[in-house]
């Protein structure tokens, strides 16, 4: 979240409650990508490689389960579990919360 906006640098505030000072030289050159505007809800992808031999069912449960008791994660809409990739040694997972 932006915190502070000032003519020699912007002050953002994470979602860890630390706070980073960015020169504005820096966030003039930088490409930023916006996570929604702050009406709306926003997903955040995670992605995870299980074990081919691990049944798709339970992995999806476990991954639910764990983004159910996580603190900034919504119940509404919940979390969507979704297979991504099969790669060489892991099916991937990506858990969007």
């Amino acid at each position: 979240m932006v915190e502070e906006l000032g003519w020699r640098s912007l002050v953002l505030r994470t979602r860890l409650g630390e706070r980073v000072l960015i020169p504005n030289s820096v966030v003039a050159r930088a490409r930023a990508r916006l996570l929604g505007d702050g009406e709306q809800v926003v997903a955040v992808p995670v992605r995870l490689g299980v074990a081919y031999g691990v049944p798709p069912h339970a992995v999806k449960e476990v991954l639910r389960r764990v983004a159910a008791d996580l603190p900034m994660v919504l119940a509404d809409p919940p979390p969507q579990v979704l297979v991504r990739e099969f790669a060489d040694s892991a099916v991937v997972y990506e858990c969007r919360l």
